[in-house]
């Protein structure tokens, strides 16, 4: 299969070395020009090596390596059963990661230290643009 053609083994994975998605999933080119269609790697793996996918369904990862296409670390879910399973695997973006983040790390970082210096939480509050209660959320953390 041209799919293998395009990977290799990591630790039971089959890492997908083509290109890539700005999100690390695969992108594997199917089709010839003009009808040329891009989809995601492990979707096509899962297609070639297990069966179809159902419509509205979700291929997941076991492995959580967005790259790999093993079809042994594929299965099918919701979209919901797939946001739980990353939820239960802290792969969600939280804390500093979270593209809505007011503080950084090393603003954590120096609340903690003013916080152990005296500061209060309404002042620190202020100083970096959050609400009193995440400052008490910071300190009990």
């Amino acid at each position: 299969f041209r799919l293998l053609a395009k990977t290799i083994p990591s630790g039971g994975c089959l890492i997908w070395v083509g290109g890539l998605f700005d999100n690390g999933y695969g992108a594997f080119t199917t089709g010839r020009r003009p009808h040329m269609k891009t989809e995601r790697a492990h979707r096509v793996a899962y297609t070639l090596f297990v069966g179809e996918i159902p419509a509205g369904m979700c291929v997941c990862h076991r492995c959580d390596h967005p790259a790999c296409v093993n079809p042994a670390h594929l299965f099918v879910g919701t979209n919901a059963e797939n946001t739980a399973d990353m939820v239960t695997k802290r792969r969600q973006a939280f804390g500093a990661r979270n593209g809505r983040a007011k503080l950084t790390d090393a603003d954590i970082k120096e609340i903690r230290t003013c916080l152990a210096e005296g500061d209060s939480q309404s002042h620190l509050a202020k100083r970096f643009g959050v609400t009193p209660p995440m400052i008490g959320f910071i300190a009990r953390d």
